[in-house]
């Protein structure tokens, strides 16, 4: 967890001032091959990620499941501290 938590911070403080990031992608793994069914979505809900579709039925037509973060409350909380 501390190595996406860095990940998401560098994004934030470095890249998004030159380039203009607002969100994250990840393919969070699902196997229903093994048992019991591997799902890492849980992984990154817990970090603040959000499923691209919600709706999407299990399993899913691929190996993954696709997630976002939306990085903009983030990056506004870091610009208030900044101001602070």
């Amino acid at each position: 967890m501390r190595l996406t938590e860095w990940a998401i911070d560098y994004v934030i403080t470095e890249v998004v001032p030159v380039v203009g990031v607002r969100f994250i992608t990840v393919d969070a793994l699902y196997d229903a091959d093994v048992e019991p069914t591997y799902d890492a979505s849980g992984f990154y809900v817990k970090l603040g990620f959000e499923f691209a579709d919600p709706t999407e039925s299990l399993p899913p037509i691929n190996p993954y499941r696709t997630m976002y973060l939306d990085l903009k409350q983030l990056i506004e909380v870091l610009a208030t501290e900044e101001m602070d």
